[in-house]
């Protein structure tokens, strides 16, 4: 029973999470792009965090602790 409360502090973390970097991911789109519509970027990244890297389609295009 000790795992399964683990595993389930790990899922309500990686929500709070998720939704913390989703409000900033948020904020910074708008700061950098006022007049364009940024509809579901903040989805689209917050489905690309949750992925593994290797199995990331399309695959990514930088390399790991390179700036875009």
């Amino acid at each position: 029973s000790y795992v399964l409360l683990l595993w389930m502090v790990v899922i309500v973390l990686i929500v709070i999470n998720s939704i913390f970097f989703g409000f900033q991911l948020k904020r910074q789109l708008r700061r950098r792009f006022p007049d364009e519509n940024l509809r579901g970027a903040v989805a689209y990244a917050l489905m690309r965090t949750l992925q593994m890297r290797r199995l990331r389609l399309p695959k990514p295009q930088v390399k790991r602790g390179e700036r875009p």
